[in-house]
């Protein structure tokens, strides 16, 4: 992350200047974790003047949709920087919240409103029974169906050993859950309202039959489990997560394409201090809270990812999974307490 230091040289003695520039280039990199999700890192002011024997530091960061500005007053210029740094780090945590909150609102309009537009042409497409182009504009409206799909399925234990023998091939089970959704669009009396909450619904209820139909047709236990958790976990990861991303243009190109967790915010909705949350905002811990989702119960990861990496609503999540709101947020609730005694346990803070 670059910055610019204005009178540098009135930092005295002379040798605190280097002392200086390195605070300044220690704290920025807590500040550019926070904002990893940019494309593009802001540069960041430095500017020193004197007012009497006191230093005046002031910092100008500008971000998305606002310039932070911070100024901080003392007599040692090294713990007056700090101060101000400090400061900043706070305020940019802070401002970073607003700007995912107001991009995902925009997102969820702009989807919308795709949606809005398209269920006339689906509903066309569908009475001139053209299920292929029907497909086809449905993964327009929604990108990333197909991801989702792949990896909810991956997510069936039974579905992800079929899939890792060959004895099944991801495309049958793409191909199975279009025609799937095709058809339940055609029983509807009226175009639902929330045409992705309906489509992810539908999705869902459809893998589970899939995994029912699969059970009895290759003689598995209804309860049957990997034998090892571990290793078929690890599948998962490979296979699921790094297939490529489908690129959605409704993004802000302001930040990256590439899905990341929500961290700082999984640690803010977790209750913990911000002294707390500089603690555990590290990749350590980053790497550990993968770890611990995969030896979490599969539909507790799908929820999880749904929230804190598709940022999907509890309200949302519930419809799509079949359950209250009220069960999606303690659900929530544990995992994030769970989550955070683990990494207690692991992580030096």
């Amino acid at each position: 992350m670059k910055y610019h230091i204005q009178n540098l040289h009135l930092v005295q003695p002379a040798h605190q200047q280097q002392f200086f520039e390195e605070e300044i280039q220690r704290k920025l990199k807590r500040i550019a974790r926070i904002l990893r999700e940019y494309a593009k890192l802001p540069e960041l002011e430095v500017h020193v003047k004197m007012e009497g024997s006191n230093y005046v530091i002031t910092l100008t960061l500008p971000m998305l949709s606002k310039v932070l500005v911070v100024k901080q007053k003392g007599t040692s210029p090294i713990l007056t920087l700090n101060h101000a740094l400090d400061t900043l780090r706070k305020a940019v945590r802070e401002q970073k919240r607003l700007e995912r909150k107001e991009y995902l609102y925009r997102r969820k309009l702009r989807l919308e409103e795709r949606s809005q537009q398209g269920r006339e042409i689906l509903q066309q497409l569908h009475q001139e029974n053209d299920a292929e182009n029907f497909i086809h504009y449905l993964n327009q409206i929604l990108p990333e169906l197909k991801h989702y799909i792949t990896r909810e399925a991956y997510r069936k234990p039974e579905l992800r050993t079929l899939l890792k023998e060959n004895k099944l091939k991801l495309n049958d089970i793409l191909n199975d859950l279009y025609i799937g959704i095709y058809d339940a669009y055609g029983q509807l009396e009226d175009t639902p309202e929330k045409l992705s909450l309906w489509v992810y619904q539908i999705v869902d209820q459809k893998l589970q039959d899939m995994t029912a139909q699969y059970q009895h047709e290759f003689g598995m236990e209804k309860n049957w489990t990997p034998t090892s958790t571990s290793d078929e976990t690890e599948e998962l990861t490979a296979n699921a997560e790094g297939m490529p991303e489908l690129t959605e243009d409704l993004d802000d190109i302001s930040y990256h394409q590439q899905k990341q967790y929500a961290w700082d915010e999984i640690l803010m909705d977790a209750g913990l201090s911000d002294e707390e949350i500089e603690a555990f905002d590290t990749e350590e811990s980053e790497k550990w809270m993968n770890i611990w989702l995969r030896q979490q119960d599969s539909f507790e990861v799908s929820v999880f990812e749904m929230h804190y990496l598709e940022r999907y609503t509890t309200a949302d999540i519930a419809t799509i999974k079949g359950k209250s709101e009220a069960e999606i947020e303690r659900l929530l609730q544990d995992m994030r307490k769970r989550l955070i005694a683990f990494l207690k346990e692991r992580v030096n803070v």
